[in-house]
């Protein structure tokens, strides 16, 4: 029987994933995404690049994403204005907060 360590085999995963789905183009992270091309800090996948209200503002042009780690809606998904940037943390960890789960074809948000 082989045993990992949790925190060895996330440190493998990507920071961010992107996908295509219809033509359109997402980028999904835990905490923010950014260019696709573009070189990453060692402590990315927790903190994004700290300008987080730019980011959620306006976004990664060319691309819708969806992020968790801080609850912006107050437990609801929430959305930015022009529909580029979903945070789906809804405070699942807290006495109150609630699951949440965006279908990404749809944007139909399903709650648990």
């Amino acid at each position: 029987m082989t045993f990992y360590n949790l925190a060895e085999v996330v440190l493998e995963w990507p920071v961010q994933e992107c996908i295509e789905i219809e033509g359109v183009k997402y980028l999904l992270a835990h905490a923010m995404t950014t260019h696709p091309h573009k070189a990453y800090r060692d402590d990315y996948y927790m903190w994004g690049e700290g300008d987080e209200q730019e980011f959620l503002k306006n976004g990664i042009d060319g691309y819708i994403s969806v992020c968790g780690h801080q609850n912006q809606g107050g437990g609801s998904i929430w959305k930015n204005r022009i529909g580029n940037v979903y945070i789906c943390d809804c405070g699942s960890g807290d006495k109150n907060g609630r699951l949440g789960c965006l279908c990404l074809e749809t944007k139909e948000e399903i709650y648990v």
